[in-house]
């Protein structure tokens, strides 16, 4: 791939990847969207399909030396940034809610098996008439 050259004709770098910029956005969007729903059915399809755009942006920084792209496409980078951090907190929340659970299950159990109420012998099995 060729470095990164400023359009012929004009002073303004090539915004060839406002495009990809958009479609992460839009990915990160509905992501943030589904975690503030609740639901956690599509993390793995977010994942995928930010892991693609991020290659595919990363294609066109990799050949930019003089970050002309980053320059002019630093208002939607930004925009991308804050989703990005929005939803790390949104998932470490989920994440942080998910251990207090398990916590308090594990400390249940473990009560439970210390009273002796399901301890072997603690059952009894009545005879019908």
């Amino acid at each position: 791939m060729e470095p990164v050259e400023p359009n012929e004709g004009t002073s303004e770098p090539v915004t060839v990847i406002k495009p990809l910029l958009q479609n992460l956005t839009k990915i990160l969007e509905e992501e943030r969207d589904h975690l503030t729903s609740g639901r956690v059915d599509k993390l793995g399809i977010f994942a995928r399909q930010k892991m693609q755009a991020l290659s595919q942006i990363n294609m066109f920084v990799g050949n930019d030396p003089t970050h002309q792209l980053a320059k002019a496409n630093s208002e939607e980078l930004g925009q991308i940034r804050g989703l990005l951090d929005d939803n790390m907190h949104r998932l470490e929340f989920r994440i942080k809610a998910i251990g207090e659970i398990t916590e308090t299950i594990q400390a249940a159990a473990k009560e439970a098996e210390s009273d002796g109420t399901y301890q072997p012998g603690n059952f009894k099995i009545s005879k019908r008439r």
